[in-house]
C-alpha cells in the first residue's frame, strides 16, 4: 500500500516538472521547506526523482520566530533531514511580528514577506533558476477563493500557475543572474495525498499552529466557509479548480490576441504607451483591459496597486472629452488625447498637446468656409436651415443660431477673467471655474480652443456650448461647425 502511495504521487510530480519545464537538468533549484506535510512531500519526491529531473537541490527554511523554541527546533528538524538526504541547506531567521510592527503589516503578510524576501535572494545568491514551492490543490481552491471575494477577473481566477515569475517586490535590490521561476510541483496533488505520502515515507512533518489561527484569512476559508461551501456542493474543490483551470485558458487565449494586435494597437515612445483611438474603438472591452495592463507593466515595470475602477474608467476614455485624465496607480495615468489614449507619468504626457497654438491674437473664421490651423487641424463652418440640425455625434460638433453668432467669429485661447453661460446650467460661469469642475488637466487649459463673437465665448471646444448661442424653435438660421483633427 505504501509504495502505491509513493509512485502515484512521485508521477504527478515528475509529470508536473517535465510538462511545465520547470528547470533544466543541472540547474540550481531552491526547494522551499517549513517541515509541514507539503514541503517535507515536495523534498522527499524530488530528491528520489532526481536522476529523473536532474536539478541540484538546495534546501531553504525560514525561522519566523512566532513560536520561540519550538520553530527553532522545527529549522533544526528541517537541517537534519536535508543532512539525511546529502542536501546542502540555508536556513535563516527573521523576527516577523517586529518586521509587522516596524512595516505596518499584519502578522501574514509580514511572514509572507519576509519568507519570499529570503527564498529569491538566497536563490539569486546560488544562481539558482527554480524556486520549488509545496502549494497543493487545497492552496489552489483556497487562492481562487480569496480572489474571487477580492473581485479579481480571469487573471486572478486562474489562481496560481505551475510557473511564474517573482513579483516585482521580491527581486527588489537584488541582481538575477539567471532568470528565476517559481515552481509548483505539488498543484495536482491534494492535502491528503502528501499527508499520505509523507506516512508512507516514515516523515514526521511538524504541525504550525498558526495554521490552526483563523484570524487569518485562508486559514478562516479553510476551516470555516470550505466546509460549508462543500455542504452544498460536496464537488466544490473541483469546481474551483475547473474554474481555475477555465481562466487559466481564457487569460492565455486573450493574451495571445493581444500580441498578435499589440502592434498595430500601440506606440511605445520612451515611458509612455499611446494607443491610436481607430484601433481602440474597434477593441473588444476585455482587449481593453488587458491592453491598458500590459501598458501599466511596461512603463512601471509591474501591477502592484492597480484596481479594477481606474482600469474600467481608463477603458472609456475614448468617450471622454480631450484632456479627461485617469488615474491609475503611484502617478501613472491614463489620459484622452485629440486622438489616442496614452498611458504614462503626467510629466511625459504633456509634451504633445492635442490642441493647436493659435498665438496671442487668435485666428479669424471663415463663415461659410474651412479655417486651416496650425498642426493640421481646421474649423469648418457651414450654414443651413434650423430643421436640418440633428444631434452632434462627438464633442467636436455644434449646431449653433447662426444669427445670434453673427458671422464675426475667431478662435482664441484664455484671457484672464474670461466667463460664459454653459448650456444647461442656467447662469453664467468663470471660465476657469468650468475647467476646474470638468477636470480639464491644469496644463492643457491654456490650450483648449475658445470660439468666440463680440458677445463673447460661443463655443469650449470640445466641451460645453454657451447657452446664448444655442439653437431655439425660433431660430431662423443654423450654423453648423465641426472640428476636425490632423488626420481627419
Amino acid at each position: 500500500m505504501d509504495e502505491e502511495v509513493r509512485r502515484q504521487v512521485e508521477e504527478k510530480v515528475l509529470r508536473a516538472v517535465v510538462e511545465g519545464r520547470m528547470w533544466a537538468p543541472g540547474e540550481t533549484v531552491v526547494v522551499a521547506v517549513s517541515g509541514g506535510p507539503d514541503s517535507l512531500c515536495l523534498l522527499q519526491t524530488l530528491h528520489t526523482l532526481q536522476p529523473h529531473h536532474g536539478g541540484r537541490l538546495h534546501v531553504a527554511h525560514l525561522d519566523h520566530r512566532f513560536r520561540g523554541a519550538e520553530s527553532a527546533d522545527e529549522a533544526r528538524r528541517v537541517v537534519d533531514l536535508a543532512r539525511a538526504l546529502g542536501l546542502p541547506a540555508t536556513v535563516e531567521a527573521v523576527d516577523v511580528p517586529a518586521l509587522a510592527r516596524r512595516e505596518r503589516l499584519s502578522d501574514e503578510e509580514a511572514g509572507r514577506r519576509a519568507r519570499y524576501r529570503f527564498l529569491v535572494g538566497l536563490a539569486a545568491s546560488l544562481g539558482a533558476s527554480a524556486l520549488a514551492l509545496g502549494h497543493t490543490a487545497d492552496d489552489q481552491v483556497e487562492t481562487v477563493l480569496m480572489h474571487f471575494l477580492r473581485g479579481s477577473g480571469p487573471a486572478g481566477l486562474r489562481g496560481m500557475r505551475p510557473v511564474s515569475p517573482p513579483a516585482p517586490w521580491m527581486t527588489e535590490g537584488l541582481v538575477l543572474s539567471t532568470p528565476l521561476r517559481l515552481v509548483r510541483p505539488l498543484l495536482g496533488l491534494s492535502r491528503r495525498e502528501t499527508e499520505a505520502y509523507c506516512a508512507a515515507c516514515g516523515l514526521h512533518p511538524a504541525r504550525d499552529r498558526w495554521n490552526e489561527e483563523v484570524r487569518f484569512l485562508r486559514v478562516r476559508l479553510r476551516r470555516q466557509v470550505i466546509p460549508l461551501l462543500e455542504e452544498l456542493n460536496p464537488r466544490f474543490r473541483e469546481a474551483a479548480l475547473r474554474l481555475a483551470q477555465l481562466a487559466a485558458w481564457e487569460e492565455e487565449d486573450l493574451q495571445a490576441l493581444l500580441e498578435e494586435r499589440w502592434p498595430a494597437l500601440a506606440r511605445s515612445e520612451g515611458r509612455t504607451v499611446r494607443f491610436p483611438l481607430a484601433g481602440w474603438r474597434n477593441l473588444p472591452r476585455t482587449l481593453r483591459l488587458l491592453a491598458l495592463r500590459r501598458a501599466v507593466e511596461q512603463v512601471r515595470g509591474h501591477l502592484e496597486g492597480l484596481g479594477w475602477e481606474a482600469l474600467v474608467a481608463a477603458g472609456r476614455l475614448d468617450e471622454a472629452r480631450v484632456g479627461t485624465t485617469v488615474a491609475l496607480v503611484e502617478g501613472l495615468v491614463a489620459r484622452r488625447g485629440y486622438e489616442e489614449v496614452a498611458v504614462g507619468r503626467p510629466e511625459d504626457l504633456e509634451e504633445a498637446a492635442p490642441w493647436p497654438d493659435l498665438g496671442e491674437g487668435g485666428v479669424p473664421v471663415a463663415v461659410p468656409g474651412r479655417t486651416e490651423l496650425p498642426g493640421g487641424y481646421a474649423l469648418v463652418a457651414e450654414e443651413g436651415r434650423p430643421e436640418e440640425a440633428s444631434p452632434p455625434d462627438a464633442p467636436w460638433e455644434a449646431w449653433l443660431d447662426a444669427e445670434a453668432c453673427g458671422r464675426r467669429l475667431w478662435l482664441r485661447h484664455r484671457r484672464p477673467g474670461d466667463r460664459f453661460y454653459p448650456l444647461g446650467l442656467g447662469g453664467e460661469k468663470k471660465l476657469q471655474d468650468f475647467f476646474v469642475d470638468e477636470k480639464v488637466p491644469r496644463a492643457l487649459r491654456g490650450r483648449v480652443p475658445l470660439l468666440v463673437s463680440p458677445r463673447g465665448i460661443v463655443w469650449v471646444v470640445g466641451y460645453r456650448l454657451d447657452e446664448r448661442f444655442r439653437l431655439r424653435p425660433e431660430s431662423r438660421r443654423a450654423l453648423h461647425l465641426r472640428w476636425e483633427g490632423p488626420k481627419d
